[in-house]
């Protein structure tokens, strides 16, 4: 059945919580499930009783809720779950008389990928993709990897180059024959693996493309390579190949990546930082919803304009480099190593969208989910789902019927719509009005 089971894993993760004695109440409810693909490779963040920025006035503690929607492994989702917090809250757009959490988070995105990068990390983020953490398990940083800068390019760091790999994501139909291949090896099935390719192949060699990975491969066997007099000590990130554009960049040690929503609250302030297609929306006064992010798509003019400056290209399956079917996370660092560029101006890039907003007395809840969740609902769709039942129903059983409901009975037949992994946050403004308190 391709990369989904034969049948779904429908046991759900339910964590809960409240802190009602500040500024802004809250109570929140977090359901997972893993669904139809064989990994569960989403995290998540939530945390309060965090001390606030030092120049805010304000005695309230500052709450932290997060999504982590993996691909290529849950490795980078869970080491952004351990990290954020502690990188957050050491940024000097936090800790300083200038207090800005938006430019806080921007820089907490860019430190979690420059951590990732860090070799002394390679083991601990390897062993994340079999070791899932607790929810409660955060861990700190020692030294000068807290902080990032706006000009520090990375790319002057030396990339270990491994053996090629296929860059395999997690969150679409289109292509996924291909990630047969990584499971069919890891499990020893090598007929059915071989047969996957050959499938693949056909499939690619129908609308022009090449298979993902096999560019060096194919640039020896007697074909002529446009770029092949270029030095091969200069990173290039793509070449011409037979006619056509494929992927020159060299393979990362570390292969996963993980787009991320984050939400913080300080004092009465909510603000929002996204990168890549999960999502944060706020219902207000009246049911009124209120987009907090806005999903990135390479085909999008903004991350088209991008991609292309740092040399790369998307093709018409929507995949930066032929590869990759997102343009913004946290991770995916064989796609940030273009020399002179920097972080947020890379193909992928960890640059966060900001948006914040004061919240009001009759705000009523936050939603964060991945995008398993938008795929089968509307920002609209998933306000009303939540209200019609917060009154009387605890959002970890909203949480829980949502996801039985928008699951797909089938998802070859669905085109993959609810096929994914699902993650769903609902966090309450108004849980002290509530009945499901009283029940």
């Amino acid at each position: 059945m391709g990369t989904y089971l034969s049948t779904p894993v429908v046991e759900k993760g339910v964590e809960d919580g409240e802190d009602l004695d500040c500024t802004v109440p809250v109570a929140w409810g977090v359901v997972d499930m893993q669904g139809w693909r064989k990994t569960m490779e989403d995290a998540h963040i939530t945390q309060t009783g965090i001390a606030p920025p030092p120049s805010v006035n304000t005695d309230a503690h500052s709450k932290v809720f997060a999504v982590f929607d993996g691909h290529g492994g849950a490795e980078v989702a869970r080491f952004c779950q351990l990290y954020l917090i502690d990188l957050l809250t050491n940024q000097e757009h936090w800790t300083s008389s200038e207090v800005d959490v938006g430019k806080a988070l921007v820089e907490s995105f860019h430190a979690l990928d420059r951590l990732i990068d860090d070799e002394s990390r390679r083991e601990e983020i390897n062993n994340l993709r079999t070791d899932k953490p607790s929810s409660k398990e955060r861990r700190t940083v020692e030294g000068s990897k807290l902080t990032t800068s706006e000009d520090e390019d990375m790319d002057e760091k030396k990339i270990e180059e491994t053996s090629p790999q296929n860059d395999d994501d997690s969150n679409e139909v289109v292509g996924e024959i291909a990630d047969d291949r990584l499971d069919g090896e890891e499990n020893g099935n090598d007929e059915e693996s071989e047969d996957a390719v050959s499938i693949f192949k056909k499939l690619l060699s129908m609308n022009g493309q090449k298979v993902p990975g096999e560019e060096a491969e194919a640039s020896t066997d007697g074909s002529t390579d446009e770029s092949s007099s270029e030095d091969d000590s200069v990173i290039t990130p793509t070449r011409i190949l037979n006619g056509r554009q494929v992927c020159n960049l060299p393979d990362h040690p570390i292969h996963a990546g993980c787009t991320a929503v984050c939400a913080v609250i300080v004092g009465n302030t909510l603000t929002v930082a996204n990168a890549g297609d999960s999502r944060v929306v706020l219902c207000r006064a009246d049911g009124v919803t209120e987009a907090m992010s806005f999903d990135h798509k390479p085909l999008s003019d903004i991350e088209m304009k991008r991609i292309t400056e740092a040399g790369g290209f998307v093709n018409q399956f929507g995949r930066v480099n032929g590869n990759l079917n997102l343009s913004r996370s946290i991770g995916d660092l064989k796609y940030k190593q273009v020399p002179d560029i920097v972080p947020a101006k890379q193909m992928i890039t960890a640059e966060p969208d900001i948006k914040s907003v004061t919240l009001n007395d009759n705000d009523e809840f936050i939603i964060l989910a991945c995008d398993g969740i938008w795929d089968c609902l509307t920002n609209e769709e998933a306000v009303k789902y939540v209200r019609d039942r917060i009154d009387t129903k605890t959002p970890t059983e909203i949480g829980i019927e949502m996801l039985d409901e928008i699951i797909s009975v089938d998802p070859r037949e669905t085109q993959g719509i609810g096929g994914d992994n699902m993650t769903v946050m609902i966090v309450d403004l108004q849980p002290k009005k509530r009945n499901y308190r009283n029940v």
